[in-house]
């Protein structure tokens, strides 16, 4: 046989796969069939190994290397240790009542639907577009601040709104890919994260023990001196809990994955459980260094309005250790938490987005679901909100509009959290009015009822003490500007809350709060122990 028809045989049949796989690919992008006028569910794509790395990607990111510069400078090293450790036992339970409410009901948008059908419709409509402006903020800024990373080389040649478009068109191209990719890619992401953290601690012991040349040992220099605490005090630790709060925003993601894996029985307490404890070692370990490495009144840390890589604590400790190379590194895993928390707030976005259309409380064709499983209107209006990161292009009116965009969704983590464990409350009370208890479970929370307690107690604690925060700010005079960037997101809450129940009167003439446990739905699209099917003849999913 002639070699070079031999070779251009095989090349042809390369070249047909290609476009086989192309072209399989492409189809995925038509409408999925709908049968019976049943709605087209999310596809089970998503192992428990992907969810995991879904909220560990969703987890680790800007909040904790860039996030801790503000915690740092607010609260001190103290301040870091007690307020982070409070907010994880907050997030514990969270993530066991999440995981007892997404293992018996894995519905898309798991928020709205638990706040609609066990707390009250109207909460429902305003958690969930509460939930969804947090993560529609979120893209544009974590798409500035990849511009902004950048400028930690100094001369770096690329334009910020090339270095935006590039971010932007690699998180398009992942989240258009079929839901399994972007699962991988979210492997790949946290796995880098996970090594960038590790490699943080083992170099901070050696430079907090002497192990660098020239550089003595730091121990605890500076919990001594300026001390363990800010000037501010109590109200400075006070101040640090929204923080840490923003900083664990994305460990809830577990429950929101709940329609797209095969077995959330299984999947979900496995994720919730591990995802928990790795946040727990990476956050409090290495902001424990970061307390002992870089002191309160660091100078670096003020430029915090330039969101900055130079101001992460991160590169601080290890640039005042003349250690070369290693802070360029910290500013590449900076750059992958960016584009991993872009991801997640595109998924988040389209996910919730899709729960709002299918309880009409969004228009139904943000319910749109590809035969690939991808929500693809959904995806399409949070990747037009996305654009809104070219302003910051534009002078310095762009940094004013983005402090406000930020203070839309300041308080979101901490009433979604509340939400979720005041769900679960109501829940149980709606199957003690049916006869039924938690023994009638596939999954009961490791907490149980008095972790649900805790996290809705705790929560609603923070959001006072922020209310007092927002009264009187640690730094300056109190004015209604400050008071609105920190409390803004409450009364957005509190607007969505009441325009549902104003639209419910009008359309209705029903005016009242809560769910009747006698009349709550706890059968429809729930899943039973024994085979793991679903109660009911219908399925929200």
């Amino acid at each position: 046989m002639d070699p070079e028809k031999s070779i251009s045989v095989v090349e042809l049949e390369q070249q047909e796969t290609s476009t086989s796989w192309l072209r399989r690919t492409l189809a995925t992008f038509k409408p999925a069939t709908v049968t019976n006028g049943v709605d087209v569910p999310l596809k089970h794509q998503l192992g428990s190994f992907q969810m995991q790395m879904i909220s560990l990607g969703g987890s680790i990111g800007t909040g904790l290397f860039l996030g801790s510069a503000q915690s740092l400078r607010d609260g001190g090293p103290g301040g870091i240790l007690i307020c982070y450790s409070l907010i994880s036992v907050m997030v514990f339970c969270m993530v066991h009542s999440l995981a007892e409410l997404a293992c018996n009901f894995p519905v898309p948008g798991a928020f709205s639907y638990y706040a609609t059908t066990f707390i009250d419709p109207s909460w429902g409509f305003a958690i969930s577009w509460n939930y969804v402006m947090q993560w529609l903020v979120l893209l544009p800024l974590e798409l500035s601040a990849a511009s902004i990373t950048f400028k930690f080389w100094d001369g770096f040649p690329i334009g910020d709104g090339y270095l935006i478009t590039a971010f932007f068109v690699m998180m398009i191209l992942i989240n258009m890919l079929p839901v399994r990719i972007y699962g991988l890619a979210e492997v790949l992401f946290s796995v880098t994260k996970i090594a960038a953290i590790l490699g943080f601690l083992v170099t901070g012991l050696v430079i907090l023990f002497g192990g660098v040349p020239h550089h003595a040992a730091i121990l605890d220099r500076y919990w001594k001196d300026p001390g363990p605490f800010t000037p501010a005090g109590f109200k400075g630790i006070v101040a640090v809990f929204v923080t840490a709060a923003f900083s664990f925003s994305g460990t809830e993601l577990c429950g929101l994955c709940a329609a797209e894996t095969p077995n959330p029985i299984k999947s979900i307490p496995k994720a919730s459980k591990q995802v928990f404890w790795r946040i727990l070692f990476f956050y409090i370990s290495s902001l424990t260094l970061v307390g002992l490495l870089v002191p309160y009144n660091e100078p670096r840390l003020m430029a915090l309005s330039k969101r900055s890589a130079n101001s992460s604590p991160f590169v601080i400790a290890i640039r005042n250790a003349g250690i070369p190379v290693l802070p360029s590194i910290m500013n590449v895993a900076i750059l992958i938490s960016i584009l991993s928390v872009g991801n997640s707030a595109i998924y988040a976005t389209s996910r919730t987005l899709v729960s709002l259309a299918k309880a009409g409380m969004a228009p139904r064709c943000f319910g749109f679901v590809d035969q690939g499983g991808r929500p693809m209107v959904a995806i399409g209006v949070t990747l037009a909100f996305g654009c809104l990161s070219y302003v910051s292009l534009v002078g310095n009116g762009a940094q004013v509009l983005f402090s406000w965009l930020l203070a839309l969704s300041g308080l979101s983590s901490l009433l979604t959290w509340c939400s979720i464990g005041f769900s679960l409350v109501r829940f149980r009370s709606g199957l003690a009015a049916h006869g039924q208890s938690a023994r009638d479970l596939c999954y009961v929370s490791r907490t149980g009822l008095w972790g649900a307690y805790v996290c809705f107690g705790f929560g609603v604690l923070v959001l006072v003490a922020q209310l007092w925060i927002a009264v009187l700010p640690v730094e300056g005079a109190a004015s209604v500007e400050k008071f609105f960037k920190v409390y803004l997101g409450a009364f957005v809450v509190a607007l969505f809350f009441a325009a549902h129940k104003l639209y419910v009167y009008v359309t209705t003439g029903e005016l009242g709060f809560g769910v009747d446990p006698a009349q709550m739905d706890v059968f429809t699209g729930r899943l039973v122990a024994e085979g793991g099917k679903k109660n009911g003849s219908e399925s929200s999913i």
